[in-house]
């Protein structure tokens, strides 16, 4: 078992609590989680889980447009990722890579130029595609409720603007700390590394879990395509965030088979 730490910052912003209906999750399974990431306008903020953005234009296909996780990588040349991955020099390279959150229709982490970064990168990953809504299944703190249920929980897309003018708040980095020391063997692995870069914009640092909502069962299995999504998972379903690194949000751990 391999651990990747990843760190993400958030430059501003401010903290509140849950609102009504919002549920805070801790870990998501990862086997039951798909994503969208539709290329038409998003929707409202307070719109939930089978609203607006699902009957919007273009309309969404039987599924709600829902995929796995590994096909908005579709576009990336997993082995040569991999081989830059293992050729980083610290004595030239910068010490941490950073990638910047773009809240676009089709969102995505953009690579900050340094002229220090590592060329491969440039080259190879210089966007991280990202979801703009994920459903997943997870099961609540045994103090409010320890069934499994379906949740969803999607990225603001106006969170950086005010009166559809863009401003310097809520902004949100990725960073990767370089080198990264280790070898990512197989292309799975490398899919289930950029998996948990996506994720992180999703990932409440404040609260230490994922602000989501509840998701109806008519409208999860139409997503998940999954009739028994709601079974028991079992005794050890792999989770993101990883349970029992030891480390706060700031040095989180993504584990990788």
């Amino acid at each position: 078992m391999k651990k990747w730490a990843l760190l993400l910052i958030f430059f501003t912003g401010c903290s509140s609590s849950l609102k009504k209906g919002e549920h805070l999750i801790e870990h998501l399974v990862v086997a039951k989680t798909m994503v969208r990431r539709p290329v038409g306008p998003g929707a409202a903020p307070s719109i939930g889980p089978g609203g607006t953005d699902y009957t919007s234009h273009p309309l969404p296909d039987e599924k709600l447009d829902c995929k796995p996780i590994p096909s908005i990588f579709s576009g990336i040349d997993l082995g040569k990722l991999r081989a830059c991955l293992a050729s980083a020099n610290p004595e030239k390279d910068v010490p941490f890579l950073l990638y910047k959150l773009h809240r676009d229709p089709e969102p995505f982490f953009e690579l900050v130029k340094n002229e220090k970064n590592p060329k491969c990168m440039q080259e190879v990953l210089p966007r991280i595609p990202l979801p703009r809504e994920i459903f997943f299944v997870a099961q609540k703190t045994p103090e409010e409720d320890n069934r499994t249920r379906c949740y969803a929980t999607r990225l603001n897309l106006e969170a950086d603007k005010i009166f559809d003018v863009k401003v310097p708040r809520a902004q949100v980095a990725l960073r990767l700390n370089w080198p990264w020391g280790q070898t990512i063997k197989t292309d799975a692995e490398m899919l289930r590394v950029l998996g948990g870069w996506a994720l992180t914009p999703f990932y409440d640092s404040e609260k230490g879990g994922f602000v989501s909502q509840f998701v109806t069962e008519a409208t999860c299995r139409r997503c998940l395509g999954d009739p028994l999504y709601y079974k028991e998972l079992g005794p050890t379903p792999f989770l993101w965030p990883a349970v029992g690194s030891g480390h706060s949000f700031s040095g989180l751990e993504l584990s990788v088979d």
